[in-house]
């Protein structure tokens, strides 16, 4: 005869395992592409001036270029100055919102795992 509280700690146990393992799975791999090659950072673009001062930023908050159009030189620095910053945060802003969007598709990938995982039964 069995203990069904035994079994169902037993079972409950198993699927922490496997969320557990899922989670891990998860964070440890790297973005899937089906080409084999390593994945791209995500990558952002911000301007300002009307597109006369372009920046663009990668994953991890990294500045990767700033373009400023010669045609702004006559400006003065610290306008110029203010544009850039403008062109830089509006890059980092795309680029948080790419990241969300990306750890939200993650989430609802743990949910559709969760959610194929067998339902555990508890009885009195």
């Amino acid at each position: 005869m069995t203990n069904e509280p035994f079994s169902a700690a037993a079972s409950l146990d198993e699927l922490l395992t496997r969320t557990q393992q899922a989670l891990s799975a998860m964070r440890s791999r790297p973005a899937e592409h089906t080409d084999g090659d390593a994945p791209e950072l995500l990558r952002a673009d911000g301007t300002a001036a009307d597109g006369l001062v372009r920046a663009v930023v990668v994953q991890g908050g990294r500045l990767e270029s700033v373009t400023v159009d010669p045609r702004l030189s006559a400006a003065g620095i610290e306008t110029v100055c203010g544009h850039i910053v403008a062109a830089v945060n509006a890059a980092l802003a795309d680029l948080e919102a790419q990241v969300s969007a990306t750890a939200r598709a993650d989430v609802d990938a743990l949910a559709a795992r969760l959610a194929a995982a067998p339902r555990l039964r508890l009885t009195h």
